[in-house]
């Protein structure tokens, strides 16, 4: 998959953006050592991305083993930094933070 592509081919301005900040939190999990190894992408995002499919969900979903009671505060102070690393690499002038982190399942 080459997500370069992916955003060159949004239809509209609202989608590029969308494309762009996806493809920013992607690059920073997938240059980063420990999350590339430890997070899986899954769900109708990813499944939209492989099969340029026109349709797909606006949320990112992510399996991880890494899951002990009191680490997400250390994971979110991690992840905003190589999300800054990775917009700055892309230089697409977009900012990434991520909203919410639900545990599932609970």
């Amino acid at each position: 998959m080459n997500l370069e592509d992916w955003v060159e081919k949004a239809e509209n301005k609202t989608d590029a953006e969308f494309r762009k900040a996806i493809n920013i939190v992607l690059k920073a999990i997938a240059t980063n050592e420990k999350l590339s190894h430890s997070m899986a992408f899954k769900g109708g995002l990813l499944l939209g991305i492989k099969y340029e499919n026109l349709r797909y969900t606006t949320d990112l979903d992510f399996s991880t083993p890494d899951t002990r009671p009191g680490d997400i505060e250390n994971f979110k102070e991690h992840l905003d930094l190589i999300l800054s690393l990775a917009e700055s690499d892309l230089a697409y002038g977009l900012k990434c933070k991520w909203q919410k982190f639900p545990k599932s399942p609970k």
